[in-house]
């Protein structure tokens, strides 16, 4: 259990997970990924120290700074 808590506190640290501004359920399931796909290639780069991962991993981020700033809609969900 102390792994998995330090690992989501590593992602909420790191990777800006509490700074998520999507409002559509699916624009937020993919900022959430690419948080743990960026995460996961951050551990291998530290495993591997290739430089292709590197530059995935810069890529991804650069990816979801950009989906942060994407204009959104707000949706009311029905329960």
């Amino acid at each position: 259990r102390v792994e998995v808590e330090r690992a989501f506190s590593l992602a909420k640290r790191r990777f800006g997970l509490t700074q998520i501004r999507t409002y559509l359920k699916e624009t937020t399931q993919s900022v959430i990924a690419l948080s743990i796909l960026a995460l996961n290639l951050g551990k291998l780069q530290a495993i591997q120290c290739t430089p292709i991962l590197f530059y995935l991993q810069v890529l991804l981020w650069k990816v979801k700074r950009a989906l942060k700033w994407l204009p959104c809609q707000k949706v009311a969900f029905v329960q």
